[in-house]
């Protein structure tokens, strides 16, 4: 009998919805193995250790959650008001991670723990990728003023980080989303919803790709 093919992909999938329905501590290579009707060598084939297998585990929960959630703009929409559906997600992302996953990252060995802690990130540092495409796509923005302090690149790394530490804090990022609304846009549409819904309908599409690997 040929011996069952099976991809990387498919493998992952297979052992998220095992972590889903019975935790992540209790997800194994075997178990895999069996769940996918091959045999143990196969999965080693692709993951070399469990660390691996959680790992890529881990990775596929925030693609699934955080990617799904803010990697597209909206038609219309600007910079600032895509910060603010951005930060918005992330604490559903975040609450939806401590809630199910956070728990069961605990209860893992300490080399599997740490894998789970710099997935989280990671992924939450490819933000700073995505904000740059946002900031770029909006023709309302003044580029005058992404000079030095405020180029691209430096805000992009300052929003995210704020973001970041603001969620793991449960506080809120709309006062710094108020100063770069005034900051980053001419006085004659700071009023009403110029900035936060500006006519950006052409440059609608993905703003984030989560590529791994890519690192700040």
């Amino acid at each position: 009998m040929p011996k069952r093919m099976i991809d990387r992909e498919a493998l992952v999938d297979h052992a998220y919805r095992i972590a889903q329905e019975e935790g992540l501590s209790q997800l194994s290579v075997r178990k895999l193995a069996s769940a996918c009707g091959i045999a143990v060598g196969s999965v080693y084939t692709h993951f070399p250790s469990k660390t691996d297998l959680t790992n890529a585990v881990i990775g596929h929960h925030f693609t699934e959650a955080v990617v799904a959630d803010f990697c597209h703009m909206r038609p219309g929409e600007g910079f600032v008001a895509y910060l603010r559906r951005l930060e918005g997600a992330m604490h559903k992302v975040l609450a939806t991670y401590r809630r199910t996953w956070l728990e069961e990252i605990q209860r893992l060995p300490y080399e599997e723990r740490l894998i789970g802690h710099q997935a989280e990130a990671r992924h939450f540092a490819h933000i700073s990728i995505g904000l740059l495409q946002v900031l770029a796509a909006d023709p309302q923005v003044d580029r005058s003023r992404l000079v030095g302090p405020l180029s691209p690149e430096a805000l992009c790394d300052m929003v995210t980080d704020h973001l970041i530490a603001a969620l793991r804090q449960g506080s809120s990022s709309q006062t710094l989303i108020a100063l770069i609304e005034n900051a980053l846009y001419p006085v004659a549409t700071t009023s009403g919803n110029a900035p936060t819904g500006a006519n950006t309908s052409r440059h609608t599409g993905t703003a984030i790709h989560s590529a791994e690997g890519v690192q700040r």
